[in-house]
């Protein structure tokens, strides 16, 4: 673990640090002193074995601090230790008493050091700085009876040979997040690590997931050259790096559910000498296989329990409300019992004007193995009693975003509520314990505690009978307001290619069914499913889905809406393999908007149905919609819809032998995804040039497109694919070359070696027909496929 950050020593130590390393370097010989890391790691950032500290001090003095130095500092040094001449010819030379060389030249070193410990020294300050910037703003103000705990996680993590993972786990509100984030800022004060990233998970992690929220984390390790590498390439990158310096990880709020081996599979490919912190609320017995250190948070004593509702009392600065929670304090704990956030929640309820009397009557009798009953009459208190309907609408939208958290932007969009009545809920919100800050820096962004996400979930989240509907116009009010936000969290969740869970999707389905049967609210309804319920959908449910988007299209009367419902259809009509019916429903749709101004919608339902054509193989059809399209977008200066058309006319012409015209649209088409870092556009364009190009047998060209799709694409058949066609290519080169030997020992040890060729026909066809031909053209014969 010597990768770890060395301490900075004193000034009066570093002298003599500074001195031995020149001496080795006058001697030429290495030094095992190593105090400038970070000075030494200026400003390259490459990862190769960093030089002797000597070697590197000369390359440094040489560079920069020389310059600095008096003139005769900097003669001094280059003489005695560059050129290694004696002190005594020194003085000679420089017709100076030998005394006094003796005393320039230690004055030179002395000079030298303080200029490397004071750079040192500021890289270190910026670094802790940075560092802390990472991390977001700490959502409690004390952190009281857990100091025992900090003692031991920040041992844990200062010291290299100690377990490389350490686990936090405990019930839910203990306090975990909280004495990470302490001791994570104490590790940063320490500056032992090269950097620190704070990763926050939620219930549905998976390994590539965990991957994906670690690379985007320290996407400023790569700087701007990661952007469009493929998430494998950055990853082995990544493991290189964790594994040559000490790196922290900190992976907070992993649930119960997640998938520990995914988990253990990841933190084990980034340890040592990094180091990984986990806070959970379980323990799995797998991680004590492994050898991870486990530090389990139990409820408070007593005496931390009354700590903690005096500081919080004095901290909300309600006259009066100390004196209540002393006298009372033995009462709550006995309801509450040591749960910090549960005690923040009681007082907060206090706070805003609740009884002593009434809050304590709405709590159950305490019983350990049912935690989360004692916070949901906490919740319902503050719901039913206390929070503003404002309020209420800030905490459903804050479902939607409670991974990640959300800017107040976003809560502004969401909400429709406006500054100033916005940052008055915040408050409200903050004060109650309910929001937290998660930004990195003053206020950017805000969450919601995991406890009070799943209240919010399981508790209000509750879908009215179709008798209430009926009956109940407020049930109908949030009937609609529930379906609103539950869209918006299934949007967010695909927005992040979390995917959709089948059982809630369906849930979703069956309340959306109900409003279109209700009369007054179905025409509510079918907007909300023409609007959002296209990004919400599966294979599996499809027949389902389309039931549902044809009920909502019969009760839609705005054309508008209609037609894009009936785009929608056509569209599942076509992936369901109906082509006809699939034709049938775009030009109905086209019928409706031909009544319509144009707009990105015409051009969206023209790309729709010639591309059903084109399935069908009416290129010539296809192509005339394609081109409608591109009118359009050039009739809006539509670059998207430009784009989209020209690589669906790029696609036909292709299919309809044109390779060189096709190529043309689709480098056309290429040149704008590329500028958007649309990635997945990109590599559907990039995979068609190449198989164009292959086509026309320039395989030097198709070469190099395949292999940037190989290097970019997480599809793996479509990347072992274009590898397939890359080995093909090169073998016809060979050949094309006259080199018959070099071809056919390529195909034979791809045909031997490589499982997969056979899962794909036409190319297994191409390596048969090729190695066919060399066959022939050698005199015997030989060299055949089995």
């Amino acid at each position: 673990m010597s990768n770890f950050l060395k301490d900075l020593p004193t000034k009066t130590k570093f002298r003599k640090i500074v001195k031995t390393a020149l001496d080795d370097l006058r001697r030429g010989k290495p030094t095992s002193l190593e105090p400038l890391t970070l000075l030494a790691l200026q400003p390259t950032t490459s990862l190769a074995q960093a030089k002797p500290f000597s070697a590197r001090l000369l390359t440094f003095l040489k560079q920069t601090t020389v310059q600095q130095l008096k003139t005769l500092d900097k003669q001094f040094l280059e003489e005695r230790f560059w050129n290694d001449l004696p002190v005594v010819e020194f003085a000679e030379q420089y017709d100076i008493e030998r005394r006094r060389a003796y005393e320039s030249l230690n004055q030179a070193i002395a000079n030298l050091s303080d200029r490397l410990w004071e750079k040192e020294d500021a890289l270190r300050a910026a670094k802790r700085a940075a560092q802390h910037n990472q991390l977001a703003a700490p959502n409690y103000t004390a952190l009281i009876g857990v100091d025992a705990l900090f003692t031991q996680t920040l041992t844990g993590l200062l010291q290299p040979d100690a377990p490389h993972v350490l686990c936090l786990y405990g019930l839910g509100g203990i306090g975990k997040t909280s004495l990470a984030d302490k001791v994570t800022r104490a590790v940063i004060e320490k500056t032992v690590y090269h950097d620190v990233f704070w990763i926050r998970v939620d219930e549905h992690v998976d390994l590539k997931t965990l991957k994906l929220l670690l690379t985007d984390a320290t996407a400023r390790l790569g700087g701007r050259k990661w952007a469009h590498q493929h998430l494998t390439t950055r990853w082995q990158r990544l493991q290189a790096m964790f594994k040559e310096r000490a790196y922290l990880v900190v992976i907070d709020n992993v649930e119960e559910n997640v998938h520990f081996g995914d988990l253990i599979a990841f933190v084990d490919e980034l340890v040592g000498p990094s180091k990984v912190l986990l806070t959970s609320r379980a323990y799995p017995t797998q991680f004590a296989e492994h050898g991870y250190q486990k530090i389990s948070l139990d409820e408070l004593p007593l005496s931390a329990a009354q700590e903690i509702l005096q500081h919080y009392a004095t901290v909300a600065a309600v006259p009066g409300l100390v004196d209540t929670v002393s006298a009372h304090q033995d009462d709550i704990c006995a309801k509450l019992g040591g749960n910090p956030y549960a005690l923040r929640l009681f007082v907060s309820m206090l706070s805003a004007g609740v009884t002593i009397e009434s809050a304590l009557q709405s709590l159950p009798t305490l019983q350990h193995e049912d935690t989360y009953r004692i916070y949901t009459r906490i919740f319902y208190k503050l719901w039913n009693e206390i929070l503003t309907p404002s309020a209420k609408q800030v905490l459903q939208v804050m479902t939607s975003f409670a991974e990640h958290g959300a800017t107040a932007a976003e809560i502004e969009q969401h909400s429709q509520l406006t500054n100033p009545m916005l940052g008055n809920v915040i408050g409200e919100l903050r004060r109650f314990a309910l929001l937290e800050q998660r930004g990195q820096h003053t206020a950017d962004r805000y969450g919601i505690h995991r406890i009070t996400n799943t209240f919010l979930l399981s508790e209000i989240f509750k879908w009215p009978t179709y008798t209430a509907l009926k009956a109940d116009t407020q049930a109908q009010a949030d009937l609609i307001q529930s379906l609103q936000f539950s869209i918006k969290l299934w949007h967010l969740r695909i927005g992040r290619e979390q995917g959709a869970d089948e059982s809630d999707l369906e849930h979703l389905r069956t309340v959306s069914k109900l409003g279109l049967a209700h009369q007054q609210l179905a025409d509510k309804v079918s907007k909300l499913i023409q609007q959002s319920f296209h990004q919400i959908w599966s294979t599996a449910q499809m027949q389902k889905w389309l039931s549902l988007l044809e009920q909502a299209t019969a009760i839609t009367v705005d054309p508008v809406a209609k037609a894009a419902l009936l785009r929608q259809v056509a569209y599942y009509l076509r992936e369901k393999g109906d082509l006809q019916q699939s034709v049938n429903k775009f030009s109905d749709c086209w019928a409706l908007l031909e009544t319509l101004p144009i707009s990105e919608t015409h051009g969206a339902c023209l790309i729709g149905w010639g591309e059903t054509m084109r399935r069908q193989g009416e290129n010539a059809e296809a192509m005339s919609r394609f081109e409608e399209a591109l009118q359009i977008a050039e009739r809006l200066s539509d670059a998207q819809l430009d784009a989209v058309a020209k690589t669906h006319i790029g696609l036909t012409l292709t299919d309809m032998h044109q390779k060189e015209a096709g190529i043309a649209y689709l480098q056309d088409a290429l040149s704008y995804f590329e500028t958007v870092q649309q990635l997945n556009p990109c590599i559907t364009v990039l995979h068609n040039i190449a198989g164009a190009y292959f086509d026309l047998k320039q395989y030097t060209d198709a070469h190099r497109y395949y292999e940037i799709v190989v290097a970019y694409t997480d599809r793996p058949t479509l990347a072992k694919r274009s590898e397939l066609l890359i080995i093909y290519g090169k073998a016809h080169l060979y050949y094309i070359d006259g080199n018959h030997q070099a071809a056919i020992e390529l195909l034979s040890d791809t045909i031997q070696n490589n499982s997969a060729l056979k899962e794909y026909a036409d190319i297994y066809t191409f390596f048969q027909e090729l190695v066919s031909n060399i066959s022939r053209d050698l005199e015997d014969g030989v060299y055949l496929l089995g």
